[in-house]
């Protein structure tokens, strides 16, 4: 599990050393350790680094670096290290290895391998010592191409590497010295791009620099994810068990209610979090359901704000930037902290581009809203502009994705460029989760459209809490319901690979979300029912999805936060509660100061809208976007 460190990063953490006063020493003693090695790992603690640079210099208040080159391990290596060990600074870190010139300057012999652990068996009581204060490292030989060898160094072969690798491993086995062997090992795997077939490659050399900077950075414990199917099911029964047993009334009678969709954002955002800690994510029939629940959010969107407009509610700035700010405060707080680009949160970035999306085409005119006095009604007109509308909607979004230079484009543009693109200045991550879901929220809208017309017209009635259809026409609805949702369902299991699976996934995506829909409401006694418990998990479900990056998961989500090692379900219990803990206060806080922030005053929205932009758009330009 390796987080991937910038120079950003690693400068932020070397301020961060120096706010703290934390001093760090890191001590380099090697005898024909490619020097560029040292180069690359520290320039990510420094701007411009070379090789001279790094004999025994100081970097600003914090770092230090020591490089001390012998041709052997000998006595007057021991004593270098041991003034350091006495001084002011005890080094934080140091880093040994030796071979290459043992091999090279006495042509192979086997002498010179007992001369070689003859001496280091020497050194090892002094090392272990030394190792009991501070992190001592014994980095491996990396292989060498004996193809691309000078001829003055033929003499090296892997098979004598080999030899030496071992007699150190024997010789420090029990000692506190750490054997370093991950650079060995990715040497191995990339030892085609060793140039002169001795000094490592770039792809070596930036996984070594990564592991390096990667054992610095550890507070907390992490572990990778391991999927089993007991492992995915049995918290979804106990979460499901609670959540029925938390059952309550409730006095909304209108399909789709706000007690509703807060149980139904609840369920899903936990069945979301079991998922992403379990890794189930390479069972393709659960990825598949999994992306259902991720459109049903965006679907949510399209009907909760489509509804809340067509009912001739308040549709000016103030309410986009009410809602706009609930949603990005918790993750532009983060990005700022975090230094983590925009599109690392991936759900908020989706879900604030298509409600603006949604806000812009409905204040478009024509206006679709019905007046907004008492017991008024849409007129007909008003649903002719809505289907005008969707259709615009919906070819818009068609030639963006059959034209994904025209994509490129409109989304790379100087001005919002930082919001959709990665580290790596990429935009297909936002390409493939935008096209993914690119008709959900029109799903939604569409739907709202029709639900409003049914009930305007008189075909159903949900004020009250009797049945929205009765006799064999609620038969054959729920039948055709039951049907939508196993024939997605069937289809997860016949489709053989994800690319398949997600071209096909944007056009049926509606069908179990409707389904789901007409089951839960069209009877009474279950649309006037819901689960608290899940409800409240609803309310504060953005912020469980944020974060979850943070707080449960680690290593970018691709590992497991450990605070209680070697006791699984107890270290789940412990960070799940500090986890909801934190979320829950965190919404909040967010609720708390949104009418400070963005005040229901336009003219104070405004201001305080150009304020936070005058604050981003300099954050930019000193980070070089523009």
């Amino acid at each position: 599990i390796m987080h991937t460190y910038r120079n950003t990063c690693s400068f932020l953490s070397r301020r961060q050393n120096t706010f703290l006063r934390h001093i760090e020493l890191a001590i380099f003693l090697e005898d024909f350790w490619p020097r560029h090695y040292l180069s690359l790992i520290f320039s990510a603690f420094v701007k411009h680094c070379t090789i001279s640079d790094l004999k025994r210099k100081g970097y600003g208040d914090t770092v230090y670096i020591g490089l001390f080159w012998n041709h052997l391990i000998m006595e007057k290596n021991l004593s270098q290290l041991t003034q350091h060990m006495v001084s002011k600074n005890v080094p934080k870190l140091i880093v040994l290895g030796s071979a290459t010139h043992a091999i090279k300057n006495f042509n192979g012999s086997a002498l010179a391998l007992e001369e070689y652990k003859k001496n280091l068996t020497s050194l090892s009581s002094a090392l272990n010592q030394i190792g009991n204060r501070t992190r001592v490292l014994w980095m491996l030989q990396d292989p060498v191409l004996p193809e691309r060898l000078k001829p003055e160094r033929a003499v090296i072969t892997n098979d004598q590497l080999e030899d030496y690798n071992k007699a150190a491993m024997e010789v420090l086995y029990g000692t506190a010295v750490r054997i370093w062997s991950s650079s060995r090992l990715v040497a191995q795997g990339s030892i085609t791009g060793f140039a002169d077939g001795i000094h490592a490659g770039p792809t070596a050399v930036k996984y070594d620099s990564q592991v390096y900077l990667h054992g610095r950075t550890n507070f907390f414990m992490r572990e990778n994810k391991y999927f089993s199917q007991l492992n995915f099911w049995l918290p979804l029964g106990y979460v499901f068990a609670l959540g029925l047993f938390f059952t309550e009334d409730t006095r909304h009678t209108r399909l789709l209610h706000r007690d509703m969709t807060d149980e139904w954002k609840g369920w899903m955002q936990l069945v979301i979090l079991v998922y992403h800690m379990t890794g189930a994510s390479q069972v393709l029939p659960v990825y598949m359901h999994i992306r259902v629940l991720v459109s049903a959010y965006l679907f949510l969107t399209g009907y909760g704000h489509f509804s809340y407009y067509w009912a001739g509610r308040d549709m000016g700035i103030v309410r986009y930037c009410q809602v706009m700010f609930r949603i990005n405060f918790l993750v532009i707080s983060l990005c700022l902290i975090m230094n983590r680009p925009y599109q690392f949160y991936y759900f908020v970035p989706l879900v604030s581009f298509w409600y603006t999306v949604l806000h812009i085409t409905l204040v478009l005119p024509p206006r679709i809203t019905r007046p907004s006095h008492v017991n008024s009604e849409a007129q007909p007109i008003n649903y002719f502009y809505a289907i005008v509308k969707f259709i615009g909607l919906g070819g818009f979004i068609t030639v963006l994705f059959l034209s994904e230079v025209f994509f490129e484009k409109i989304f790379v543009m100087r001005l919002w460029k930082a919001l959709f693109v990665t580290t790596d200045d990429d935009i297909h991550e936002w390409w493939f989760r935008w096209q993914l879901d690119r008709y959900s929220l029109l799903y939604g809208m569409v739907f709202a459209m029709i639900y409003a017309a049914l009930t305007q017209f008189g075909f159903i009635d949900d004020k009250s809490g009797s049945n929205l259809l009765c006799g064999r026409l609620a038969l054959l609805v729920s039948f055709f319901a039951t049907l939508f949702l196993g024939s997605y369902s069937s289809m997860t299991f016949f489709c053989t690979n994800k690319p398949d699976c997600n071209e096909i996934h944007p056009y049926v995506a509606f069908v179990p979300i409707v389904g789901y829909i007409i089951l839960r409401n069209i009877v009474g006694s279950l649309r006037t029912r819901y689960s608290s418990f899940f409800a409240w998990f609803g309310r504060i479900s953005l912020e469980l999805f944020v974060c979850q990056y943070h707080i449960w998961l680690a290593a970018d989500t691709h590992g497991v936060l450990v605070l209680i090692p070697q006791y699984p379900v107890a270290n789940v219990l412990v960070t799940s509660f500090i986890f909801i803990c934190i979320c829950h206060e965190v919404n909040h806080i967010t609720n708390v100061i949104t009418p400070y922030l963005v005040p229901n005053d336009s003219f104070r929205a405004i201001r305080n809208l150009g304020v936070f932009s005058v604050f981003l758009f300099s954050i930019a330009f000193h980070n070089g976007v523009f």
